[in-house]
């Protein structure tokens, strides 16, 4: 008699170890983001304290649709007047939505009554619907 009581424990225990294993199922998806991280550079133009129709230059953390270049070139004329810097962007990086993770101001140089800033960024840019 001892046996039974056994074997209806162990029974039971197998059937609903088995029974048990039939609900679990689990899929996973793999999802391929691509980034473009990097730096580049950007200018933002402002006349007696106010932006132009661009606006202030970004701020990290921030989504913009700003042209990016690749290169900013210096060069500075020394006189006895003083000195300037002028500064000249090119290559452009491709028109698109960029994440600021990083910003400085690099230098300003006059044009008339303007005076135009020159900032370096660090972006991301997603690819996958992030932004």
């Amino acid at each position: 008699m001892v046996t039974i009581p056994f074997l209806r424990v162990g029974l039971t225990a197998f059937l609903i170890l088995t029974q048990s294993s039939c609900f679990y199922y689990a899929t996973a998806t793999t999802y391929n983001v691509r980034r473009m991280t990097g730096s580049a550079y950007l200018y933002a133009t402002e006349r007696r304290g106010q932006w132009d129709a661009d606006g202030p230059p970004p701020k990290t953390g921030d989504i913009t649709e700003r042209p990016l270049y690749r290169k900013l070139q210096q060069s500075s004329t020394y006189s006895t007047g003083g000195a300037s810097h002028e500064y000249e962007v090119s290559d452009m990086l491709p028109v698109g939505r960029y994440l600021i993770t990083a910003i400085h101001e690099v230098g300003t140089a006059r044009a008339g009554r303007d005076t135009v800033h020159y900032y370096e960024v660090q972006f991301e840019q997603g690819t996958g619907g992030i932004y």
